[in-house]
């Protein structure tokens, strides 16, 4: 049978102290060593990212060049800030000026001016030329009259606002005649025309095309300066609603 000796000798080395005993800290040294040494504190705000890339030197503006793509923008909006206008340059009024039939010589001859007089004067004494001029300063006439047929508009408020308005040029060059509503019987034929059409397509039912040539003008019809007036009273009562 086995047995353990608890002799003199295994107490001695557990609990006496150690031949060599540890020395003692000196806490002046590491506190001028903490104060020498410049390593910043766990949570200081200061300390670097050390996973932060190196940031890269600027480049040099006077050698950085814009790409093709970037000049071709730039233009671009260069050129719609800096619209040139050539309308009134020499060039496009010499255009306007000049004979689109006959070409004009700065500097003819006698002869070639006597030419030129001598088939002037044969070609309005063509009787096509005549006949031609002749209808020409009647469609003129024409013109005139059914501008002041249609100058004075049915509604009084409306007529110098009517009379104000810019004729539109035609492809003849004479300014085009806008048909005004004149009789009270036209003004309510035009209104009615209009609601019928409008209070069909309000209920489901289908509605008559416009004519493309003449439209209905329901406005001339009720009124400019009613629609106006009508108009800015709704505005002035939704924004009293608002207020």
């Amino acid at each position: 049978m086995a047995s353990i000796s608890f002799n003199n000798n295994f107490f001695d080395n557990w609990f006496n102290k150690p031949p060599k005993p540890l020395p003692s800290i000196n806490l002046l040294s590491l506190i001028s060593l903490n104060n020498s040494s410049k390593t910043p504190n766990f949570s200081s705000l200061s300390i670097s990212n050390p996973f932060k890339k190196p940031q890269k030197p600027d480049p040099d503006p006077t050698q950085q060049q814009p790409g093709y793509y970037r000049q071709m923008i730039d233009q671009y909006f260069w050129e719609c800030e800096n619209l040139p206008d050539y309308r009134h340059t020499p060039e496009v009024e010499k255009i306007l000026n000049e004979d689109p039939v006959f070409e004009k010589k700065e500097n003819p001859t006698p002869e070639e001016i006597e030419e030129n007089e001598r088939w002037w004067a044969e070609f309005r004494a063509s009787p096509v030329v005549k006949f031609l001029t002749r209808a020409h300063l009647i469609a003129d006439e024409i013109n005139e009259m059914e501008l002041k047929a249609n100058s004075i508009p049915y509604r009084w408020e409306d007529r110098k606002f009517w009379q104000a308005l810019p004729h539109v040029t035609g492809p003849d060059g004479r300014p085009m005649p806008r048909k005004a509503i004149i009789t009270k019987k036209e003004s309510d034929d035009k209104f009615w025309d209009f609601a019928r059409q409008f209070f069909f397509g309000l209920w489901g039912f289908r509605q008559r095309p416009y004519p493309p040539g003449r439209p209905i003008d329901v406005a001339q019809a009720i009124g400019f300066k009613r629609l106006e007036k009508r108009y800015y009273d709704c505005k002035l009562g939704f924004n009293l609603c608002v207020i």
